[in-house]
C-alpha cells in the first residue's frame, strides 16, 4: 500500500476531511439548505480554523440566516488578515446596511471602491447608503458608476423634488400628519436583498510564511471542486433525452372494468374523507390517495379503482426547475399528475409500498422505485452516468410531505459516516438522504479471458443509504 503523503496543513486524512466538509457545505449552500451548510463549514473550520475561504462561506450562510452580528464579526477578522481584498469590504459593508448602520457601511464601501474602482457592486451599495443618508447627488454618481441607470434617474428625481420644495411655501404641519413612508423602488429592494460574495480564488496571505501553505490549499481545493463539478453536477443532473408525444391520454390506462364504486368498500373500512390524509396505507396491500382539491402524483399501473371528479395528466421531467419534453417514467408506467376531488385505491400485486415523511429534508431516489408523492414537495430529475453501464436515473425531492416507494424485495438501510466510503452496485441502490456525495468508479474484476470492469457508486459523507435486496435495473 502506498504511504499517505502529508500536506503542509497536517495529515492527508485531515486535508481530505476538510475539503469534503467544504464541498458538502458549498452544495448545501447552492441548494439553500442553510442549516446543513452552516454545520459543514463549521466542521471544516474545526480542521482549519484560519482558512479564509471557509470563514467567508460560513459568514455568507450566517448572512442568509440573518445572523448579521456574527457574520460581520467574521468579515471583520478576515479584513484584519486580508486588508487589501475588496470583496471583504463589500461584504461587511452590505452587513452594515442590513443593520442600518450607514456610517460604518460607507467607510467599508469607500475602501472597497478605492481598492477596486471598477467594482460595480460596491458602487451600487455605496449609492444606496448615500440615498439613505439623503446625499442624493453623491448617490446618483455612485449609481452611474455601478451602471444602475434606473436608480441614478431616481436620485435625479429626488434632487428635482428638493429643488421644487425650496421654491414652494412650506406645508402646514397638519398636512404632514399620517404621511406614509415612501415605498422602496424595485431596484432598491433588489439591492437590499443582495447577498455577500464569495472570495476570489486567490487571496494574498498577510504573512509570508503562509504563502506556500496557501498555494497548496488552493490547488487542493480547485482540484476537489473540479472533481465535484465533473462527477456531481447536481448528481450529474443531465436533462432527460427521451421525448414522447404530449397528447398521451392517461385515462386510457384505466380500463372501464376497473372503475367500480367504492362506497360499500370504504364503509367496511370505516373510512372518513374528512379525517384521511392525502396519502396513506389502509393495510399491507392497499395504498390510498384522497384528494379534496390540490394535486398528487402517482403511477397508475397498480390502480385498483377510483371515484370522484379527478383529472389525470401526464407528468414531464424537470431539469433545473424547468419542464422538459420527456415524460416522467416509461410509456407503460408513467408518473401521472392527479387533481380534483375524489379517492384512488392502489394494490401493487408483487411490490411492497414504503412511505417516507419529509420534513424539509433532501432525499435522492432512483426513479423506477418512486410510486407516488404529495403536492408541495419540490422535485427534479437527473441521472448519474454509469461509464459504459446503464445510467442511473434519479429524482431529487425536497420539502414537506409524503413520498411513496414501491420495491419488489426487502428495503434495507445503511448508516454512513465520514469514516469510510460505501461502495454500492448500481442495481441495488434505491436512494440516500443526508450529507452524502456520490462518485462513479470502475473496479477491475477477474473475468473469462482477462480482467473486466465493474461500475460501482462510491458514497462519501454522513447519512443513510437505502438499498433493495436483489433489485435489478
Amino acid at each position: 500500500m502506498k504511504a499517505e503523503q502529508q500536506s503542509p496543513r497536517g495529515s492527508g486524512k485531515k486535508t481530505d476531511d476538510f475539503f469534503l466538509h467544504l464541498k458538502n457545505g458549498r452544495r448545501f449552500l447552492q441548494n439553500n439548505n442553510l442549516v446543513e451548510a452552516k454545520d459543514e463549514f463549521e466542521s471544516a473550520l474545526e480542521l482549519r480554523p484560519d482558512d479564509d475561504k471557509a470563514q467567508n462561506l460560513l459568514a455568507m450562510v450566517l448572512f442568509k440566516l440573518e445572523q448579521y452580528p456574527r457574520a460581520i464579526e467574521i468579515f471583520r477578522r478576515l479584513i484584519e488578515r486580508n486588508p487589501g481584498v475588496p470583496t471583504l469590504h463589500t461584504n461587511i459593508g452590505l452587513g452594515y446596511i442590513k443593520q442600518e448602520n450607514y456610517d460604518q457601511a460607507m467607510d467599508a464601501l469607500l475602501k472597497a471602491v478605492e481598492a477596486q474602482p471598477e467594482n460595480q457592486v460596491a458602487h451600487n451599495y455605496l449609492g444606496l447608503v448615500y440615498s439613505k443618508l439623503g446625499r442624493y447627488e453623491e448617490a446618483q454618481e455612485e449609481f452611474l458608476k455601478g451602471n444602475s441607470q434606473k436608480m441614478a434617474a431616481r436620485m435625479k428625481e429626488k434632487l428635482a423634488e428638493i429643488s421644487r420644495g425650496q421654491e414652494e411655501p412650506p406645508q402646514m404641519e397638519a398636512e404632514m400628519v399620517g404621511e406614509e413612508e415612501e415605498p422602496e423602488e424595485p431596484e432598491e429592494k433588489e439591492l437590499l436583498e443582495s447577498q455577500p460574495q464569495e472570495l476570489p480564488k486567490k487571496v494574498k496571505p498577510v504573512k509570508e510564511e503562509k504563502e506556500e501553505e496557501e498555494k497548496v490549499g488552493e490547488k487542493e481545493e480547485e482540484a476537489a471542486q473540479e472533481e465535484m463539478a465533473e462527477e456531481f453536477r447536481e448528481i450529474e443532473l443531465k436533462p432527460p433525452e427521451e421525448e414522447f408525444d404530449r397528447a398521451v391520454r392517461i385515462e386510457e390506462t384505466v380500463k372501464k372494468s376497473e372503475v367500480i364504486s367504492l362506497k360499500d368498500f370504504t364503509k367496511s373500512l370505516e373510512f372518513s374523507k374528512v379525517d384521511a390524509p392525502i396519502l396513506r396505507m389502509i393495510d399491507d396491500d392497499l395504498f390510498q390517495i384522497v384528494l379534496k382539491g390540490g394535486e398528487a402524483h402517482a403511477r397508475l399501473t397498480a390502480l385498483l379503482a377510483f371515484e370522484g371528479a379527478l383529472v389525470f395528466e401526464p407528468e414531464f421531467k424537470k431539469f433545473k426547475g424547468k419542464e422538459t419534453g420527456a415524460l416522467f417514467g416509461t410509456k407503460d408506467n408513467l408518473m401521472v399528475r392527479i387533481s380534483g376531488e375524489g379517492q384512488l385505491l392502489f394494490s401493487p400485486s408483487d411490490e411492497k409500498i414504503h412511505l417516507f415523511s419529509l420534513e424539509d429534508e433532501l432525499i435522492y431516489l432512483v426513479e423506477s422505485v418512486i410510486f407516488a408523492y404529495q403536492e408541495g414537495i419540490d422535485w427534479e430529475n437527473g441521472r448519474i452516468h454509469g461509464e459504459g453501464s446503464e445510467d442511473l436515473n434519479l429524482v431529487q425531492f425536497k420539502g414537506k410531505g409524503i413520498v411513496a416507494l414501491a420495491t419488489k424485495s426487502k428495503l434495507v438501510s445503511i448508516q454512513l459516516d465520514y469514516t469510510n466510503p460505501l461502495l454500492v452496485d448500481f442495481s441495488s441502490l434505491t436512494g440516500w438522504y443526508g450529507k452524502i456525495l456520490p462518485k462513479v468508479i470502475s473496479l477491475s474484476t477477474p473475468s473469462e479471458g482477462g480482467k473486466g470492469k465493474k461500475v460501482m457508486l462510491e458514497l462519501n459523507g454522513e447519512g443513510c443509504v437505502l438499498l433493495e435486496e436483489s433489485r435489478k435495473s
